[in-house]
């Protein structure tokens, strides 16, 4: 995270990229826990239901840094 954006006002876009780019890298690890062979279905279920949820917040989140609304 950029500090110096912290004290110049773009603080806010700064920490919604720093958000996003983290939830990149959680999807990614979602992803790959359910190419793994052999998962239980009631865990494939479970961690699909997650990975949905987690997608929905990056939409959003990266909506909100589109707009230039500050967090």
């Amino acid at each position: 995270m950029n500090f110096k954006a912290m004290f110049t006002g773009h603080a806010g876009h700064e920490i919604l990229q720093s958000l996003e780019h983290s939830e990149d890298a959680t999807q990614k690890a979602y992803q790959q826990a359910l190419e793994e062979p052999g998962i239980p279905s009631f865990l494939r279920e479970i961690v699909s239901g997650q990975k949905r949820i987690l997608k929905a917040c990056h939409d959003e989140i990266k909506a909100f840094r589109d707009q230039g609304v500050p967090a």
